[in-house]
């Protein structure tokens, strides 16, 4: 895999379905270097060449500062089943994706560089887990550092909160952290106390702005025919489509 970004190639070892170890790969900083014939074929080398050389005379170089205004997109080839270019992937978007941004609340702007921690949820995700009735609500921390086992202010129930596991994602795996920074995103166990927008400080009341909320625009009853006539009269009220309308939101 030859990434244009940082012109650098890596070649892996096929087969493992594992995370890619450094024994594992093989990096090399110029393609024009003798190393390269000597692990690839002959042929497969120069046509790397060209193709590179082409691709570079095609496209313009990079602008990472077009790519945060959301005026380029890089794009990336691998595998996630194979692990094949993920890394390399999670890298770059680390070493290009900006810095977390000041926020607008209904009080003030919240820097990143605050002290005191902030944040809000983002996102409801129920059944996670097959084998247990979990729901999930994801807090994208605004400033400060989130720690485990700290109360929080909840603003709009206007209680405190501890979370003795915060969990961090990565595709399937999960972890319990101890402490989160802004930008991060944290999972925290519901018990149907959260929603979307709600926002968690050290005491301060404030809520976060721009959260989109969906609301429906038409309500009606609406029935549902069925074989039997005895069943016909049953109707389905618009506060139950209201309920099924938002347990399809939060999964």
């Amino acid at each position: 895999m030859y990434l244009l970004y940082n012109q650098t190639l890596n070649l892996f070892r096929g087969g493992t379905t594992r995370l890619v170890d450094e024994e594992d790969m093989l990096r090399i900083q110029d393609l024009d270097s003798p190393e390269l014939e000597q692990v690839i074929d002959k042929r497969l080398a120069e046509q790397l060449r060209e193709d590179v050389q082409l691709i570079e005379g095609v496209y313009d170089p990079f602008d990472a500062e077009a790519y945060r205004k959301g005026n380029l997109a890089p794009v990336f080839f691998g595998s996630a089943v194979n692990n094949f270019g993920v890394q390399e992937l999670l890298d770059t978007f680390v070493e290009l994706a900006p810095p977390p941004l000041h926020r607008e609340t209904d009080t003030r702007v919240v820097a990143p560089e605050e002290t005191k921690f902030s944040g809000f949820i983002f996102k409801i995700h129920a059944n996670l887990d097959p084998k247990h009735r979990d729901r999930i609500a994801f807090l994208r921390i605004c400033s400060g550092t989130f720690e485990r086992n700290t109360f929080y202010y909840h603003v709009r129930s206007d209680k405190e909160m501890r979370f003795s596991n915060p969990t961090s994602f990565m595709a399937q795996s999960k972890n319990v952290i101890d402490e989160a920074f802004p930008g991060d995103v944290v999972g925290l166990y519901d018990s149907g106390n959260f929603k979307i927008g709600d926002t968690l400080t050290e005491g301060e009341r404030m809520m976060y702005r721009g959260v989109p909320s969906f609301r429906p625009k038409f309500l009606k009853n609406s029935s549902i025919p069925t074989r039997s006539r005895a069943n016909n009269s049953k109707r389905v009220s618009s506060s139950s489509l209201m309920r099924v309308w938002r347990n399809c939101l939060l999964r």
